[in-house]
């Protein structure tokens, strides 16, 4: 299950990332809102993934460093993803 969510985090802040570039590119025109709401709802089930994986205790199958390898993953990706995110935000909202 680890592995699952894990992937699924890095797809959905991947999907965030690249609406919110189209929402920047398309302000002006009636699609900007639409990619910004789609991005923001990528982001909701982001959030929504890597709360349920923090909540996920290590299984006895998985090594402490495979283990500590997928966290680094979704800690990582997610951090740096919304910042990216938060930057292009700002771009949004003051271009």
């Amino acid at each position: 299950m680890l592995e699952y969510l894990k992937d699924h985090i890095v797809e959905e802040i991947e999907g965030a990332l690249d609406y919110m570039s189209k929402a920047v590119k398309y302000k002006a025109q009636a699609w900007g809102p639409k990619f910004y709401d789609m991005s923001m709802t990528e982001l909701g089930h982001a959030n929504c993934l890597t709360k349920m994986f923090i909540s996920q205790e290590k299984p006895e199958e998985m090594t402490d460093a495979v283990y500590a390898q997928m966290q680094k993953a979704v800690l990582d990706n997610y951090s740096v993803g919304m910042g990216k995110i938060e930057g292009m935000k700002k771009l949004y909202w003051n271009v």
